[in-house]
């Protein structure tokens, strides 16, 4: 990159054009930017530095959901450049194309393995590139700022559990689920934790689940404690053939948050990024607007309203539910 003129003046863009008003328009403002800036400063005084993000996903490349094959390329984005060029196609880097009859799923980190490696020796160091603007050889390093991905990717790539009792990353064992039993679906009603202490939200019992919400929103766990409680989970053997046992109730042992430790721990720095892990804005989208259009246009598989006899039932369960609190609060 540093050998074509163009190309090695638009990556020390942050430094040289970067306009300074206070608005965001590029991760150069973000917080992870600033934090390695100031946490490790001999690598934010050499502009030359660069800084990527991984993004992964897996696709079908025959165009037919009845062909067992998968196909998950690994591609590195140079935040370095300006927003306008940084996600054009030749300006990423595909590293890895892993294919196959099956996905690779939690075993991605052994594929991903030679990837970090070479970030490890980017990290120290890489003597005698030469810039082709100023003329002269330096020394090239390059941090990984995160990952950018789907929610069943971003289990796969950080190791956490995305479906079931504990399936948000944030609230981690204090995600509170809810199942519906005639329905069987699991529902995460304590989202009103997340309002200002006295938003009237918080109070309108029998708008939500027939409780009035009294707590505050879980703090997001930092790097170095994830880094502290999934340490238990070194050395699990990867492979198809030894897949992570099943929690049982009668274990005595609480749900489990993560399947294993993520790969990207490996690299030194990356238990102290504030942000380690992003949900492509894609995906959100189209999610979020095929829900409610669905469900306004009831549109048959794409509603989120059950059907009538079940939507009664799991009604009915929530006026005993209230019913109950009722009467324990008489009781108290």
């Amino acid at each position: 990159m540093f050998q074509s003129t163009t190309t090695a003046k638009a990556l020390t863009w942050h430094v040289d054009d970067r306009k300074m008003d206070g608005m965001m328009r590029h991760p150069a403002y973000s917080p992870s930017w600033k934090l390695i800036d100031t946490k490790w400063p001999e690598f934010g005084r050499e502009p030359r530095n660069l800084r990527l993000a991984l993004s992964s996903d897996g696709f079908n490349p025959h165009r037919s959901l009845s062909s067992k094959y998968s196909c998950w390329p690994v591609i590195l984005v140079t935040y370095n450049l300006p927003p306008w060029l940084c996600m054009k196609r030749k300006h990423m880097m595909l590293t890895l194309l892993i294919s196959g009859p099956k996905q690779p799923g939690n075993d991605i980190d052994v594929y991903l393995q030679p990837l970090i490696d070479d970030l490890k020796v980017l990290w120290d160091g890489v003597e005698g590139v030469y810039d082709a603007v100023r003329g002269e050889y330096f020394k090239l390093r390059t941090v990984l700022f995160w990952t950018i991905n789907d929610f069943p990717a971003y289990g796969n790539l950080s190791g956490s559990i995305v479906k079931g009792y504990n399936a948000c990353p944030v609230c981690v064992d204090e995600t509170k689920p809810y199942r519906l039993k005639h329905s069987k679906k699991m529902v995460f009603m304590r989202n009103r934790r997340h309002l200002p202490r006295h938003h009237p939200y918080r109070k309108q019992s029998a708008a939500f689940d027939n409780t009035i919400e009294n707590d505050v929103a879980p703090i997001p766990l930092s790097g170095e404690e994830v880094l502290s409680r999934v340490k238990g989970y070194v050395g699990r053997k990867f492979g198809k053939k030894n897949p992570i046992p099943p929690w049982k109730a009668g274990d005595n042992q609480p749900r489990p948050c993560w399947k294993k430790q993520s790969v990207f721990f490996e690299l030194d720095y990356w238990k102290y990024l504030p942000v380690r892990h992003v949900l492509d804005v894609m995906h959100i989208e189209k999610n979020c607007c095929d829900a409610i259009l669905g469900t306004l246009l009831n549109i048959p598989g794409k509603s989120k309203v059950f059907n009538t006899q079940t939507q009664n039932l799991n009604h009915t369960q929530n006026t005993l539910t209230k019913e109950k609190h009722q009467i324990e609060e008489q009781l108290l």
